[in-house]
């Protein structure tokens, strides 16, 4: 005799229930561009649950959450209650049917400012972490979200952390097959370079025995000291593609700091940018590769000359100090700043911010070497203009040797993007043209 349970009537209001699902699950997965994704699905959420504002809020690192998606009225997107994001980060669901008379946020002042009624948010978690939140408010009317809200929108922050892990997923596989094209490149690239490198090293080497002018002398010993961080780079690389270990050793970074400024003096004093250093004495050594970090803030210094071709009064400063168990290097512009919608990728291969003028690999090296260290790479725009980069790599042993699988730590603003790094060796050699 058959056990099977016949199958019960479907009442219209779960009819109603399943078709409300579906054409959220047909937003989230139309795309794998997660901006235009959460802002289509927000807009209809929204709409359907009678809030007056909807943010979706990200955490990649920071200390507060970063928001990455806004829609409806009301107060700036920037401004929620900190005490409901920390309690549901925590994992716990906030449901204020007044918040005005809650005793949860009786001291939260932007709930007062802001004169906010109704709340409702819900954390977005796959596999027990939390990836980030979907805030919803009203602040015209108080028992706007009801327990059922709740229960709908539990479900679909599942199925918006799904459809965030699949972009984050289709980010990192277009990353890497960009990184193995490029590594194939570099890798030919580099042996083809050896040649020419040699002939410029023992005719550079010839010059500065026989010449007795001392400032041609000079600059003929300035040809061959490049010429031998070239092909050291080149070496590097080669290294890289065969998976072969790269030497360290204790540096200074004030000194890479100054290997740069000697090298970029000229370019700055030509187009009237100041070019100034704050530098701590004090600074301890690190270990790592001193030609990879001077490649580096060489990049990062190029940069921000360029942001500033045509300002009047352009300063760039480079600035190092100690943070903890963390050595720091800054790169200060008071340039025009990165525009806020490239921020996420201008780490990325190939992307650039100069159009043909630039080959999108400078700072895709930047990182790279940052995470080869085991620091992390962060850039943000100032109030008052200007962009600033920060470098900061942990005092102690070299943490991420060439060829070892691993993950680089990008931090954007106040953010992290985690990238794959099987395929990046090739990273380590740019020249200098391939600034941003």
């Amino acid at each position: 005799m058959s056990t099977k349970q016949p199958l019960r009537p479907v009442n219209q209001v779960e009819v109603d229930l399943l078709c409300q699902l579906a054409r959220y699950n047909d937003i989230l997965n139309e795309s794998y561009d997660l901006e235009t994704v959460l802002g289509k699905f927000l807009e209809l959420l929204v709409g359907e649950l009678g809030a007056q504002r909807g943010l979706v809020l990200l955490d990649r690192g920071g200390s507060v959450p970063e928001v990455v998606c806004s829609r409806g009225e009301g107060a700036p997107s920037d401004a929620y209650s900190h005490s409901v994001v920390h309690q549901a980060l925590n994992g716990t669901p906030v449901l204020a049917l007044d918040a005005s008379t809650d005793l949860r946020f009786s001291a939260s002042a932007s709930l007062r400012r802001m004169n906010t009624r109704s709340i409702l948010c819900v954390p977005m978690q796959r596999g027990g972490q939390v990836l980030g939140l979907i805030y919803l408010d009203n602040a015209t009317s108080s028992g706007v979200f009801s327990p059922e809200h709740l229960a709908l929108l539990r479900v679909l922050a599942g199925m918006v952390a799904t459809a965030i892990e699949r972009a984050y997923f289709y980010r990192r596989s277009v990353h890497e097959e960009k990184l193995a094209a490029l590594g194939a490149l570099l890798a030919g690239l580099s042996h083809e370079l050896n040649n020419p490198l040699t002939t410029i090293l023992c005719c550079s080497q010839i010059l500065t025995q026989e010449l007795k002018d001392p400032d041609h002398c000079e600059m003929a010993a300035s040809i061959f000291r490049e010429s031998t961080r070239c092909q050291s780079l080149v070496t590097d690389t080669l290294r890289a593609c065969k998976r072969q270990p790269i030497p360290t050793k204790n540096l200074s970074l004030n000194e890479c700091v100054m290997s740069v400024v000697h090298l970029c003096q000229a370019q700055f004093q030509r187009q009237g940018t100041a070019l100034e250093c704050e530098l701590d004495p004090s600074l301890p050594e690190l270990s790592g590769v001193r030609e990879h970090l001077i490649q580096v803030i060489l990049n990062l210094v190029q940069n921000a000359r360029l942001a500033l071709v045509d300002r009047p009064v352009g300063r760039v400063v480079v600035r190092t100090a100690r943070r903890g168990r963390l050595v720091r290097l800054q790169v200060i512009d008071n340039g025009p700043g990165v525009p806020p919608a490239h921020l996420r990728q201008i780490f990325d291969p190939f992307f650039s911010t100069r159009g043909e003028r630039g080959t999108g690999l400078g700072l895709a090296l930047v990182s790279r070497v940052a995470s080869e260290h085991g620091g992390t790479i962060q850039v943000h725009n100032q109030s008052e203009g200007g962009a600033v980069f920060t470098l900061e790599i942990p005092l102690g042993a070299f943490a991420l040797q060439a060829g070892q699988e691993g993950e680089a730590r990008v931090v954007v603003g106040a953010g992290v993007q985690r990238a794959s790094e099987e395929l990046e060796p090739a990273l380590r050699v740019l020249p200098d043209q391939m600034a941003q």
